[in-house]
C-alpha cells in the first residue's frame, strides 16, 4: 500500500429511498480493487453500522467513482462486464501493425495489429545548478535506476512483445551497435549508395544527416525524400550500405506519409528477411525492422536494404533514408508463484505525471522495484528474474489489449530445453529438444518449432519449420562449424530462442568437447561504501550501496548463450 491514510470524506442519507452513500478519499482508489475486496469492505461498514441499517441499500464512492466500478474488467468474475470500456464501433478505426515481419506462421491470437510505446526510465538531464549532464538517480548496489530498466525492457520485454506480433516503439536508443550506416537520397555514410526508384513524381521534406547531434532541429526536416508510384512491374528502390566494422547491426527505415503497403527486403549475410510496412502510418520517424548480421565493406549482394511496391500497384509511395546500428547517442501473482517470496504490492497513485497524462490512448507508468533496497537489486540484477518479471508484463500487456478487443488471447511459449546435438554420421547432425512447460499459463502449449541455422560467426538465417522435436541436418565438412537454435510457436507467438548449440569436426579430430555456457552479468561497476551506518548526502555521495560508475558507458552482454560457437571455434 501507499502511505495515504483511508478516510472517509462525507455520508448521505436517502430516507425516503432507505439509500446511503459513503464517500471516501481517493486514497482508497489507489489499491488493487476486486471483487473480494468489495465484499469485505461492505461487510466491515455493516459491523459498525446500527442494526436499523441491516436492510439499507450502500454505495462506497472513492476519488467520485462507484467503488464497484474500479474492478479491472478482466477482474471481473461475477459482475457484468463493463462493455463502455471496449472501443465503440468506429472508434479507434481498424486495428492494424505498421510493420508486418513475413513468417510462415500466423499470431491470431496474439499482438498482432498492436502498436506499443515502450519509455525505459529516464535519461540524462542538465543540473543547471551544477552546470553539468547527469542521471536523475544516484548509484547503488552497483546499479542505477535510469539504466536497470533498459536491461528489462531491450532484451525481454521488447522482444516478447514483438515475437507475440505487436510492433514496438521505444523513446530510446535499442541497438547495442556504436557504429551508424546510413544510405539516404541526400547524402550518405561511407562508400554507401541509394539508388532511385522509376516513375519519380517529386521531392518533398524528409530526413538528411545534419551535424548531430541535434539541438533544436529535427533531422526529419533537413533534406527531402522521393516520391514516387507503383507500377506493372514491380518498382524498386535500393539502399546499399558500407559496414565499416562486421557484426549485428538494427535496421530503421523512414519514408513520408503515402497511400499503401510496400515489401522493405534486408539482405544480410544469412539470407533475406522481408517486411510489410504500411506507409499511412509510422512516417517521419524510424521505424524499427530487426537485427541483422552484415558482413564489414559494401557488398550489393548480402549488405542492402530493397524496398518494393507490388506488381500492378498504382498508389503513391516514398523513399527516404535507412540507417543501421549507432546504438549508443501486473505481476505480483506470477513471481510470488515462482519465487514464493510474498511480494509487496505497494498501492496506484492517480496523479497528473507527465509521461502519461493528455495521451488519447490507455497509458501506465510501472515502478517495479526500489533501486535503494539491496533485496530488490539483488531480484533485480538476476537474468532469471528479468525473464520472469518481463514476461508477467508482458502477459499483462497481452490480457489487457486481448479483452478490449474482444478475443481469446494465448500466451507465448517459453523456450525449449535440454537441447542436444548427435552426430549419426560424418555430414549429418540430429537434434532434439525438449518442450518446457508453464504451470502458470495452461494456453502456452507448443504447435510448431523454427530451427535456425548459421555458419561460424555469421548471423542466422530465417529457419525451417517443423512440428516435430527433432530433426536432421546436413552440416558442412570438417573444419566449419555449425550452429543452431529453436523457437517454439504456437497462435501466441513465438518463443525466446534456445540457446545455441554448435556442432563442428575438425581436421584432426581426436574426441569429443562439451561446451557449457555458464555466467550471468550486469553491473555499472563496484560497490564502495559498504557502512550501512553511512548517511544519504546527494546522488554523488548516496551513503551505504554506493558504486562507481567506471563501467556504465561500456557495453556487457553478459551471458550470450553462444559460447559453443566462440570456443568450439578456437578448439
Amino acid at each position: 500500500m501507499n502511505s495515504k491514510r483511508v478516510l472517509v470524506d462525507s455520508v448521505f442519507f436517502d430516507a425516503d429511498g432507505n439509500q446511503l452513500e459513503i464517500h471516501f478519499n481517493k486514497a482508497l482508489a489507489e489499491m488493487p480493487v476486486r471483487e473480494g475486496n468489495e465484499e469485505l469492505l461492505m461487510e466491515k461498514i455493516r459491523a459498525v453500522l446500527p442494526s436499523d441499517f441491516s436492510e439499507t441499500k450502500i454505495d462506497v464512492f472513492s476519488n467520485g467513482v462507484l467503488f464497484r466500478e474500479l474492478i479491472p474488467s478482466y477482474s471481473r468474475k461475477n459482475l457484468t462486464y463493463d462493455t463502455k470500456r471496449l472501443p465503440q464501433k468506429g472508434m479507434p478505426p481498424e486495428r492494424k501493425n505498421v510493420v508486418e515481419p513475413v513468417k510462415p506462421y500466423s499470431k491470431t491470437n496474439g499482438l498482432e495489429n498492436a502498436n506499443i510505446v515502450l519509455w525505459n526510465s529516464h535519461g540524462w538531464y542538465y543540473e543547471s545548478k551544477l552546470d553539468r549532464w547527469e542521471w536523475q538517480h544516484a548509484r547503488l548496489f552497483t546499479t542505477l535506476e535510469d539504466i536497470l530498466p533498459t536491461s528489462l525492457v531491450v532484451p525481454f520485454i521488447a522482444p516478447m512483445l514483438e515475437n507475440a506480433g505487436a510492433n514496438i516503439f521505444i523513446t530510446r536508443e535499442r541497438d547495442w551497435q556504436i557504429n551508424e550506416v546510413i544510405a539516404d537520397n541526400d547524402a550518405s555514410t561511407g562508400k554507401s549508395k541509394f539508388r532511385k526508384p522509376k516513375n519519380r513524381t517529386d521531392k518533398t521534406e524528409g530526413f538528411a544527416i545534419g551535424n548531430p547531434p541535434y539541438d533544436y532541429e529535427n533531422p526529419f526536416h533537413l533534406g527531402t525524400l522521393e516520391n514516387f508510384e507503383g507500377g506493372n512491374k514491380e518498382n524498386v528502390v535500393e539502399y546499399i550500405s558500407d559496414f565499416a566494422v562486421a557484426g549485428d547491426y538494427a535496421v530503421y527505415v523512414s519514408y513520408g506519409k503515402r497511400d499503401g503497403k510496400v515489401t522493405y527486403r534486408v539482405h544480410h549475410s544469412c539470407g533475406i528477411n522481408d517486411f510489410v510496412v504500411d506507409q499511412s502510418m509510422g512516417f517521419g520517424t524510424w521505424i524499427y525492422l530487426g537485427k541483422f548480421n552484415f558482413e564489414n565493406g559494401r557488398n550489393k549482394n548480402n549488405g542492402k536494404v530493397e524496398l518494393i511496391t507490388p506488381k500492378n500497384s498504382q498508389f503513391q509511395c516514398s523513399a527516404d533514408t535507412v540507417r543501421l546500428g549507432s546504438g549508443l547517442g501486473q505481476i505480483v501473482d506470477d513471481i510470488n508463484a515462482i519465487y514464493g517470496c510474498n511480494w509487496t504490492r505497494r498501492g496506484m497513485w492517480n496523479a497528473q505525471y507527465s509521461e502519461a497524462y493528455g495521451l488519447n490512448v490507455p497509458t501506465m507508468l510501472l515502478e517495479l522495484l526500489s533501486h535503494q533496497n539491496f533485496n530488490d537489486v539483488r531480484f533485480m540484477l538476476h537474468p532469471k528474474f528479468k525473464l520472469d518479471v518481463s514476461r508477467a508484463i508482458y502477459k499483462r500487456m497481452l490480457r489487457y489489449i486481448s479483452k478490449q478487443n474482444d478475443y481469446e488471447y494465448v500466451v507465448q511459449l517459453l523456450p525449449v530445453d535440454n537441447v542436444t546435438s548427435k552426430c549419426t554420421n560424418e555430414n549429418t547432425v540430429e537434434l532434439s529438444w525438449l518442450l518446457a512447460g508453464d504451470p502458470l499459463e495452461p494456453t502456452a502449449k507448443a504447435e510448431k518449432h523454427m530451427v535456425c541455422q548459421s555458419e561460424g560467426s555469421k548471423g542466422f538465417d530465417s529457419g525451417a519449420l517443423t512440428k516435430n522435436t527433432n530433426i536432421s541436418i546436413q552440416i558442412l565438412e570438417k573444419g566449419r562449424v555449425c550452429n543452431f537454435k529453436i523457437t517454439a510457436i504456437n497462435q501466441g507467438g513465438e518463443s525466446f530462442p534456445s540457446g545455441v548449440i554448435s556442432v563442428g569436426r575438425s581436421e584432426k579430430n581426436k574426441g569429443d568437447i562439451l561446451i557449457v555456457n555458464g555466467f550471468e552479468i550486469g553491473s555499472v561497476c563496484d560497490q564502495y561504501d559498504y557502512d550501512r551506518s553511512s548517511p544519504w548526502l546527494d546522488d554523488d555521495s548516496p551513503g551505504h550501496g554506493a558504486s562507481y560508475a567506471n563501467l556504465e558507458s561500456n557495453i556487457f552482454r553478459g551471458n550470450t548463450f553462444d559460447f559453443s560457437t566462440i570456443h568450439g571455434q578456437s578448439i
